[in-house]
């Protein structure tokens, strides 16, 4: 986290790091910087004290926001693939509305008993064992969305970078640039192969 706050430090106040691939790597920074603080609020609470659970609301907030930053981080790699000066549009709207359906999903499902998770972590799968109804349709919609979304990333990203190095093929070998996929393909793979695109 620090590491990425100066980062974004550097970019924004260096005159030099005005051209607009430092601005999505700032931007990009601030998504996985915030993305990695969702949770921590949380277990610091649990790790301090004896009660060990997460209230509805608060548990609502927690989806809420892991799926805003996570959808608008996936997003943002595949959108800068295609537009740089689109990404950040396309990547916070789309991770907001990912992070809207998944808590419409579970906001209105009945909860009876205790409704206690065994997780500092509220995330979807445990919540959705809780509810007193049938929850297979929503079980089933979630994985759907998980591996639609996780698909449909991968193949915009292997067109982007089919086109990438096809256009690099054509051009003199002295006029080439640096291809980016080198590095966008292992932060997808990594970031595919995490929890992120298993929710």
């Amino acid at each position: 986290m620090l590491g990425n706050l100066l980062i974004m430090v550097t970019v924004l106040a260096g005159p030099s790091l005005g051209s607009p691939m430092y601005f999505f790597i700032a931007d990009l920074l601030l998504l996985d910087g915030v993305f990695s603080t969702v949770f921590s609020p949380n277990l610091l609470i649990d790790l301090l004290s004896d009660r060990k659970t997460i209230s509805f609301p608060i548990c609502m907030g927690q989806i809420f926001t892991e799926h805003l930053f996570a959808g608008a981080e996936v997003l943002h790699l595949v959108a800068i693939a295609y537009d740089h000066y689109m990404a950040i549009l396309v990547s916070w709207a789309g991770g907001f509305a990912q992070s809207v359906i998944q808590v419409v999903f579970v906001y209105n499902l009945p909860f009876c008993g205790p409704s206690v998770i065994d997780h500092f972590v509220c995330d979807m799968y445990p919540l959705l064992e809780l509810p007193c109804t049938d929850t297979y349709l929503i079980v089933f919609t979630v994985v759907a969305n998980g591996v639609a979304i996780c698909t449909t990333v991968f193949i915009l990203l292997f067109v982007s970078y089919k086109i990438t190095l096809n256009s690099l093929k054509t051009l003199r070998k002295g006029d080439r640039q640096v291809c980016p996929c080198p590095t966008k393909i292992p932060s997808y793979t990594e970031y595919a192969e995490s929890d992120h695109c298993m929710q």
